[in-house]
């Protein structure tokens, strides 16, 4: 899969929390992976949240009085403020600087705003611009619609041996910013690709869920919530994947769970430390962990929301991220996968003394210093620490092994009728 080309074909799209730029957007990752569309109806009531209206822009821009556009929102969609309201109109500097937003600290930037749920309307523009306004009669048009439609969210399913699922999320509803929200379903979507190609031997089902951001979770949960309560043993959030900083992982509430496990058992191996504890506030994590849903989703980033300087400006282009890291966010996700594919309760089934490997050619024949006992040592080690109650993530733990890489061991000490397979500690 091209990261980089399917980035270059999203990055342009004016996207929000509804309207026709979600479609196009979906409609861009239907070429290259399965995907379903949901549509959520306008003003319907999602707990404490409402499905606002759809909005849609056709165009956008500020005039001064000899004609000269000062802003345009086909330029840059950023400049217009998200779900701004229709306007037409004449008005001078003071009475436009009270809808201008603009960034003194960062002079060369549009900063991105919103009023999703506040009926108004504004542009951003670049301090630099800002400053060099004159005293003038301006003209401003925005065509925009606020109509009753729906919200848009995409969906893929692949069904494993069992109907137990694990949620992969990303979210999608910002305009033109290439971390913020592009990062994340790009990894998503490479590690959707990887499972397409290993459906035949997926032990559980897997959900792909783009949805836009805070709204379109919540509605998908109100929509879903019985069946993803009843199926749904972990998962993982994937957002802010494409720029330098190191892979950070939050837990999800349920400190035990298996997302939490499968993939600190990863990042431990690979000397990463960033893991933090589960809290309320952060990305669309929050809303699957919360009280009465209690689904044990952790989330896996680099930056997270707030935390670069470029965060929800114009600078958040395609230049500031980097396809090599949104791809290393697939890999170890992929790698949790493995782990929670291949982990069990781990029985010990030979008891009475060590078994003599030698005997299941387990062992070497000629022992001495230069005899090559690694794979009798993992053997020994699955062995001697299963007790029926540690699962192969623990054991891994344990020998400093990353857990699915003793998928091929476990097999022949389960041949070898040294273990057996328990229960799965989801």
């Amino acid at each position: 899969m091209d990261v980089l080309k399917i980035l270059k074909e999203l990055f342009p799209i004016n996207r929000s929390i509804t309207g026709d730029g979600l479609r196009e957007s979906f409609a861009v990752m239907k070429k290259y992976v399965p995907l379903s569309i949901i549509e959520y109806k306008s003003k319907m009531q999602c707990y404490d949240w409402q499905i606002p209206l759809e909005w849609n822009v056709t165009k956008a821009y500020i005039k001064d009085s000899n004609n000269k556009t000062i802003i345009d929102f086909k330029d840059n969609n950023l400049h217009l403020m998200g779900y701004s309201t229709n306007f037409e109109g004449y008005m001078d500097l003071t009475q436009l600087k009270k809808h201008l937003y603009t960034i003194k600290e960062q002079p060369n930037a549009i900063p991105f705003v919103t009023s999703y749920y506040e009926k108004k309307w504004g542009f951003c523009i670049e301090y630099n611009k800002y400053i060099e306004l004159k005293e003038d009669q301006y003209y401003v048009l925005i065509d925009s619609t606020h109509k009753e439609g729906s919200l848009t969210l995409a969906e893929g399913y692949i069904k494993g041996q069992s109907e137990k699922e694990i949620l992969l999320h990303s979210y999608v509803g910002h305009p033109s910013m290439a971390n913020d929200q592009l990062s994340g379903p790009l990894s998503l979507l490479l590690v959707y690709e990887y499972l397409l190609k290993h459906n035949d031997d997926l032990r559980y089902s897997y959900r792909i869920l783009l949805t836009p951001e805070t709204i379109g979770t919540i509605s998908y949960i109100y929509n879903n919530i019985d069946s993803l309560k009843k199926n749904v043993i972990g998962g993982y959030v994937i957002c802010f994947t494409g720029d330098q900083s190191e892979i950070k992982y939050k837990q999800s509430k349920r400190i035990d769970s298996l997302s939490n496990k499968a993939i600190t058992n990863i990042m431990k191996i690979e000397n990463n430390e960033n893991i933090y504890p589960y809290s309320p506030i952060g990305c669309d994590e929050r809303h699957f962990n919360c009280h009465g849903i209690d689904l044990p989703i952790g989330c896996i980033m680099r930056s997270g929301p707030g935390n670069y300087d470029e965060y929800h400006t114009s600078l958040d282009n395609i230049e500031f991220v980097d396809v090599e890291k949104i791809s290393e966010v697939s890999k170890i996700v992929i790698e949790a996968i493995k782990n929670i594919e291949i982990n069990d309760v781990i029985n010990p089934k030979h008891t009475m003394c060590e078994p003599k490997l030698d005997k299941l050619g387990l062992y070497p024949k000629t022992a001495g210093k230069l005899a090559n006992k690694e794979k009798a040592f993992e053997v020994l080690n699955i062995w001697g620490h299963s007790d029926g109650k540690k699962d192969v993530i623990d054991i891994a733990n344990l020998i400093n092994k990353k857990a699915y890489t003793l998928k091929n061991t476990i097999e022949e000490s389960k041949k070898n009728n040294l273990i057996s397979i328990g229960d799965n500690n989801a």
